[in-house]
Parts: C-alpha cells; structure tokens; sequence
C-alpha cells in the first residue's frame, strides 16, 4: 500500500487515494500512520512527518524536509522532493557527492572524471554509480569477515586433530585429520553485495563503467555467487558486526535498489523496497558547499565559526558563535554564502519576481557586517540552468557599510555534466565579485 506526499506538503487523510477509492476508512489509515510515526520516532530519533488535526477536514499529515522511504507492515510512505525532476536516484547521487571525501581513491577519480562528461545518465545508473563509490569505500576500511571452523587433511598438524576422525578414517601416518579456524569473507552479507554488482553489469546503460564493475566484482573472488537473492532474508549489518559500518549500511541501501526496483511508483517488489530517510536541508547544505570547496581549492571554508563580536566583552565563541555555511576570503576579498533549501516554482521563471524571507535578509546582513564583507550570495535549490543571479539588493543603511545582496538558483536535477558545470558558474561568479 503505497502512500504519497511532497516534502513540506500538508495532506489531509482523507485525500490520500487509499481513502478516495474506499480502500481504507480514514480512522484505518490515520491508525496506521500513527503507529509508523511512533515507531519510527522512537527507533531513529527524527521525526519526518507529524500528524495534527485539522479540525472540520479531520488528521493532517505535515511532511518537513526530509526525503525518502518509511516500510511500517503493509504501508510504504514515499515522501518525495518538492523539486520537480529531483528523482531518488538523484538525491542519493547528491548525498554521495556532498561527502568530503579526504583520499580519493583513483577509482573513484576515473569515476567522476567519466561522469563529468556523461550528458544523459538513466534512472538506475545513479545507484549504479552510488553502489561502485560505496565499495571503494569497503575496499579502504576492509571486508566483513567471520571465524569458522573448517575440517580438513593436512600433511601436518595444523589447530586441533580430530581424534575420532583420525581413527575413523585411518589416513596414513603422514596425514592427518585437522580442524581449524579460518577467517571468511564468503558470507551472505557480501554475497548479496556480490550479486548486487553482477545485475548491475546488466541493467546499467554505461559502457564505461563495466570494466569498473568487473573491478569490484574481483575484490570478492572469494565469495560465493548466489543466482537470486531472498527479499525476505536481506542480510543486516548488525547481523555481523557490533563495529558502525556506514560503507556497509549504504551498499546494502543501493544493492536493495539495484536486485528488487529502484522507483516504489512502479509496484516491483513493493514489499522489498529499501528504507532510507534524508534530511534534504542537510544534503543541499552540503552539496553546494563541499562542491565549491573542490572547485576553489583554496580560499573556501566550510562551517567557519566567529564569535558574536559584540564589542571588548565579546562572548567567548564556545558559549555563542554564529556559523556561515560557505565563506569565501581570498586575498582582499571576502564572500558570505548560505545554502537555502526552499524551491518555489518562481525561482526557475525566466523573469523571476523573487526575493527571500525578512528573517534569512536580517541574518545574512549582520554575518556580512561581522566578517567585514560587502557581498552576500543566497544559493537555493532549482530544475533550471542559471548563469547569473536571479536577483540583486543592496543593503543599504545610513552609517553603515554597504552590502550587495544575491539570489542564485543552482541547477541541481541535471546530469552530473550539468550539475558541475552549475557549481562552477557559482563559483565563477564568486570569484569575479
């Protein structure tokens, strides 16, 4: 049963299909959303979606800016991107792409060099292209393994003899029966994985990209190859190890993508479907910041903290500080950046009447008048290539330093070719100020 609403949607229980077409009675429905909401609150500490009540048009389910999947029994809530085009595939592409990889390895350098000229990329390939990242991750941080005892004939004594074998068997005085602990990477955690790679040579539409994947496959030569994998007996993490094992976690993510169907709206394997939350202010943070940080090379800080500057008594920065998402300060110029997670259709118009919110204008101006700089760039999310601003004010008071505030809508639903392309306009026009 699949359940779908837009990040920041407010959607009245009754206006879910399931309630329209007399599938469920809205006093069902909210039953069961109440429960996925307790239990996934309770299990994970984030709260994706609230239920309130709306009085005349009964429960409201209020979605925030997370993205992603809850499985709770028979339900799948499917919270999907405000963003028109900003598919699944895509995000978890952004996620990856907004980490701040420290070693890079020249696996995944020919991988994004690739990318970095791929003009249309289907569907699947995201998670493809996701999969491969996460195994060089696992390459860097080691295989899952397991000790198992094994039974064998060995010319010497190796662990422990096996008396009642030894003397069953009768091998000649220069064999000998012997069990002893090896250690396995040949598990169902890595099996899974393993088929993972080999389906994903079949579905992917990239040439490029197979003899990448033949080189994964190679680093599990010594595991099994499993023909089908059981939906029902997905291998977990914590099956196998005590140790937090994030390449793990997020491999399994895309291998659930990649065997069982990577679109819920398409009902394949609705039952299998993987689960994953994502918080998209966080990752659009991210995104553009840690892209512009690669651009820059240097000049560019992320998370750079000061004090309030409050005067000769000013608050020591570990009791109060402000935090700018991206600050750029090279030579004798300094930028203040700020990443906002808030699409409006308005900002992908050709003519676009736009202008932010009081509260974000305020804030912005006194980071500026802290840091002593006189622009201001405010990065929000959009489906349509820009190369300039979509808008321009100057801030300007009397008896106080002028600040140039701007508007950019960076495109993040293209292709990686496009999207890159999309930061480095950014970055160009950072520079150029």
């Amino acid at each position: 049963m699949l359940l779908q609403i837009k990040q920041w949607e407010s959607k009245y229980i009754r206006d879910f299909e399931v309630v329209k077409n007399g599938e469920l009675s809205e006093t069902q429905l909210y039953t069961k959303l109440a429960a996925m909401y307790y239990d996934y609150v309770s299990t994970n500490g984030i709260e994706p979606f609230t239920i309130s009540y709306g009085r005349g048009q009964g429960f409201c389910v209020n979605a925030n800016s997370h993205v992603g999947v809850i499985v709770y029994d028979d339900v799948i809530l499917y919270i999907m991107s405000m963003i028109p085009e900003l598919t699944l595939g895509k995000i978890l592409y952004l996620q990856a792409q907004a980490e701040d990889v420290k070693s890079e390895s020249e696996a995944r350098k020919v991988l994004s060099s690739y990318l970095d000229d791929e003009e249309t990329v289907e569907a699947v390939d995201y998670f493809v292209i996701s999969l491969l990242n996460t195994i060089e991750d696992i390459r860097q941080n080691g295989m899952i393994t397991e000790i198992r005892s094994t039974e064998t004939i060995s010319d010497r004594i190796v662990g422990r003899l096996n008396l009642q074998e030894q003397i069953k068997k009768k091998p000649a005085y220069d064999k000998f029966c012997v069990e002893r602990t090896i250690v396995s990477a040949d598990i169902p955690i890595n099996q899974v994985l393993k088929a993972a790679i080999r389906k994903s040579k079949e579905v992917t539409s990239l040439e490029w990209i197979l003899p990448l994947l033949n080189n994964a496959e190679q680093y599990f030569d010594n595991v099994s190859t499993i023909e089908e994998v059981d939906g029902n007996s997905f291998p977990r993490v914590a099956d196998y190890t005590s140790i937090k094992r994030n390449d793990y976690e997020k491999a399994l993510l895309f291998a659930k993508y990649i065997l069982f169907g990577y679109d819920p709206l398409d009902g394949k394997s609705a039952a299998f479907f993987p689960e994953f939350m994502l918080d998209m202010n966080e990752v659009f943070e991210f995104y553009v910041t840690v892209g512009l940080k690669r651009i820059f090379k240097e000049g560019f800080e992320i998370k750079r903290r000061f004090t309030l500057g409050v005067g000769p008594n000013d608050i020591p920065i570990e009791r109060k500080n402000i935090e700018l998402d991206g600050y750029y300060n090279f030579g004798n110029k300094s930028v203040v950046l700020d990443t906002k997670n808030k699409y409006r259709s308005v900002l992908d118009r050709d003519i676009p009447d736009f202008i932010a919110a009081n509260a974000d204008i305020y804030q912005q101006y006194y980071y500026a008048s802290r840091v002593n700089s006189s622009n201001i760039i405010l990065v929000y999310p959009s489906s349509k290539k820009h190369t300039s601003p979509i808008g321009k004010y100057q801030l300007n008071f009397p008896g106080n330093k002028n600040v140039d505030l701007y508007f950019w809508a960076l495109l993040i639903t293209g292709t990686p070719k496009e999207n890159k392309r999309a930061l480095i306009n950014l970055a160009q026009f950072i520079e150029a100020l």
